[in-house]
C-alpha cells in the first residue's frame, strides 16, 4: 500500500513538533523530502520508517523498502549586509545594494532624512537634500527569521555653487574672457579644463562649464554677446516747405555701437545708391539735395522715389537695409489732380488710410493752405472744383 516516513523533534525530550510523508509504491528510487519549520530551538530529531502503513486494512505486511542517501538539508538565517557609497551628493540618487547572505526574500531599510526615509526594496535608491553624514540601517529576513541589523554610513557633500561670468563684445571677433567660480575643478563644452577661457566669437555664443568639488558636480553657463546690426525702419519720406527737396526721416536706434546711419536712394529698378550719412549724434533725418545721384536726380517736381536706410556700426559692419518708402509725385490735367504713385512702404499694406488735397490762393500774400477734398487711400485723383 504504502510507506511511511515520520520525523519528531523534541525538546529536552519533549516533542516540539513533528512531520510525516506517506510513500506510494515505486518501481526504483524516489526523492521524498519533508519540510519542517520549528519555531523554538531543538536538540534532538527523531526519525521513524515504516515499510507500510498500520494499520491499514489488506496491508502488505513484509513488503520492501529501500532507504538511501538519508540527510538533513537547513537553511540558516540570513546574514545581513549591504554595500552603501562612501560619498554622494545633495539632491543626487544614492542606490543602496544588498548583498546578505543565507538567501533573504525580506528586506528593511532605515535612511534617517533622506527621500524615502524607509524602504522594504531589496536595492533602494534614496535623495539627501542636506549635506552631512547619514546613517543608514539595514535587516534582511527569510522565513526562518531576521539577521543582525548592520548600519554603514555615507558623506552627502554639497552641490557646488558654478557661475560663469557674461561680456558683450564690442565686435563680432573681438577677445573675451569668461571665468567660472565656485568649484574646484571645470570642464568646459568643447573641452577646456581651466577656470577661465578666451574666445573670440563672430555671434553671440552660449558657453556652458561643469564644475566638480568632492565628486559633486554643477553646470552654468556664460554668454558672451556679440550685438548684431539691427534692421531700422524709415518713419516717413515727405517734402520740404518749398517742396525742393525729399526729407527722409527715422528713429533713433538703441543699438550700442551705432556709429552712423547710411542713406539710400532708388537709381534704377531694384537697384539703390549711396546719397549721404548721418552721424549717430546728429538728427535722425536726411535732406536729398543730392542732385548728382541717379535719373531726375531726386528732385520731387520731377518724380516719385524709394529710399531704404541702413545701419553703420563702430566696427565698421554695415547691418541690412530698412524697406523702401515710396514718395508720392502728382501732375494734373485741368481741374484733376493725379498721383502716379501712391505712398507705398515695402512688405506691408498701403499705410494711407486719407488723401487731402490743399490749395494756396495766394502764396504771394500769404502761404496759407486750403482743403479742397479728400479721398481714400486706395484712390489716386481728386478734383478741384474751383481750379481756373
Amino acid at each position: 500500500d504504502s510507506a511511511r516516513i515520520s520525523v519528531t523533534f523534541k525538546k529536552n525530550n519533549v516533542p516540539v513538533g513533528g512531520y510525516a510523508n506517506l510513500i506510494g509504491i515505486s518501481a526504483s528510487y524516489k526523492k521524498v523530502s519533508i519540510p519542517h519549520n520549528i519555531a523554538v530551538p531543538i536538540d534532538s530529531v527523531m526519525i521513524t520508517i515504516e515499510s507500510s502503513k498500520w494499520p491499514m486494512h489488506g496491508s502488505y505486511i513484509g513488503s520492501d523498502l529501500k532507504i538511501d542517501n538519508l540527510y538533513f538539508a537547513s537553511q540558516r538565517i540570513p546574514i545581513s549586509d549591504c554595500t552603501v557609497p562612501l560619498t554622494g551628493c545633495v539632491g543626487e540618487p544614492v542606490q543602496l545594494i544588498d548583498v546578505s547572505a543565507n538567501m533573504p526574500n525580506a528586506w528593511g531599510w532605515i535612511m534617517p532624512g533622506g527621500t524615502p526615509g524607509s524602504s522594504t526594496s531589496q536595492h533602494p535608491t534614496v535623495i539627501y537634500n542636506t549635506p552631512g553624514t547619514k546613517t543608514i540601517t539595514m535587516i534582511s529576513s527569510n522565513q526562518y527569521g531576521s539577521g543582525m541589523p548592520i548600519s554603514k554610513t555615507i558623506t552627502i557633500n554639497p552641490v557646488p555653487n558654478v557661475s560663469v561670468t557674461s561680456t558683450i563684445t564690442a565686435c563680432g571677433g573681438s577677445n573675451i574672457v569668461l571665468t567660472a567660480s565656485g568649484a574646484a575643478t571645470y570642464t568646459w563644452n568643447f573641452g577646456a579644463t581651466t577656470a577661465t577661457i578666451a574666445a573670440s566669437p563672430s555671434v553671440t555664443t552660449v558657453y556652458t562649464v561643469t564644475g566638480a568639488s568632492n565628486g559633486c558636480t554643477n553646470t552654468a553657463v556664460g554668454v558672451a554677446w556679440v550685438p548684431q546690426t539691427p534692421k531700422p525702419d524709415i518713419c516717413m519720406v515727405t517734402v520740404d516747405s518749398l517742396n525742393q527737396y525729399n526729407e527722409i526721416y527715422w528713429d533713433k536706434t538703441q543699438y550700442p555701437n551705432l556709429d552712423s546711419m547710411i542713406v539710400y536712394r532708388e537709381v534704377i529698378s531694384n537697384t539703390y545708391k549711396r546719397i549721404g550719412a548721418v552721424s549717430k549724434n546728429a538728427m535722425s533725418m536726411w535732406v536729398d539735395t543730392a542732385r548728382s545721384v541717379g535719373p531726375s536726380n531726386g528732385d520731387p517736381n520731377i518724380s516719385t522715389y524709394r529710399y531704404k536706410i541702413q545701419v553703420r556700426d563702430t566696427c565698421g559692419n554695415y547691418g541690412p537695409m530698412s524697406h523702401w518708402h515710396n514718395t508720392v509725385y502728382f501732375t494734373h490735367t485741368g481741374s484733376t489732380f493725379i498721383w502716379t504713385n501712391n505712398y507705398m512702404i515695402e512688405g506691408p499694406t498701403n499705410p494711407v488710410q486719407t488723401y487731402s488735397l490743399l490749395v494756396c490762393v495766394n502764396p504771394t500774400v500769404s502761404p496759407t493752405y486750403s482743403l479742397v477734398g479728400t479721398t481714400t487711400g486706395n484712390q489716386s485723383t481728386l478734383n478741384d472744383p474751383f481750379y481756373h
